[in-house]
This record gives C-alpha cells, structure tokens and sequence, in this order.
C-alpha cells in the first residue's frame, strides 16, 4: 500500500481501521514482524504516516469492555511508537 501511495503522489498516508492490522473495535492482530515490515515498505516507498486512527469502545456502562479496550489502546500506542 505504501509504494500506491507514493505513485499516486501523495507524502502521507493515514492509517485507518483495517481486519488484519487495527480492527474496528477489537485487539490489534498486527504483530512485531508485520509492524516492522510495514513501517520498512512506507520508509522504502518515501513517504510517512500522518496518523494513526484507531476505533475502539473505550467508553460505556460494561466494565469489561472498557478494560480491553484499554488493553487494546496500549496496544495501539506501542505499534504507533514501532512505526515511528
């Protein structure tokens, strides 16, 4: 994805919920090994990453919920540090 980016032109890409990185709603599934490589494929293809936007219920009545999604948050915050 990073080298499209590139070619269509653009500096920055923004990092939205996707299924096999930062699902909406549920834990990271990205792990070191793809965070890694895919911070190589943006370095590679010279452009950065704007933003990171992450979609999580970290807000309501149910305990539990809000106790993984903070779970997941840190997981987050440690990948957005990891892509630099």
């Amino acid at each position: 994805m990073p080298a499209v980016v590139a070619e269509l032109g653009y500096e920055y890409l923004q990092l939205t919920p996707h299924r096999d990185f930062i699902p909406f709603f549920n834990h990271p599934r990205a792990d070191d090994a793809l965070v890694a490589k895919f911070r190589q494929a943006w370095v590679d293809a010279g452009v950065g990453i704007a933003s990171v936007l992450p979609v999580l219920r970290w807000s309501g009545p149910d305990e539990d919920a809000r106790e993984a999604a903070v779970r997941y948050w840190k997981r987050v915050v440690q990948i957005t540090v990891d892509l630099g």
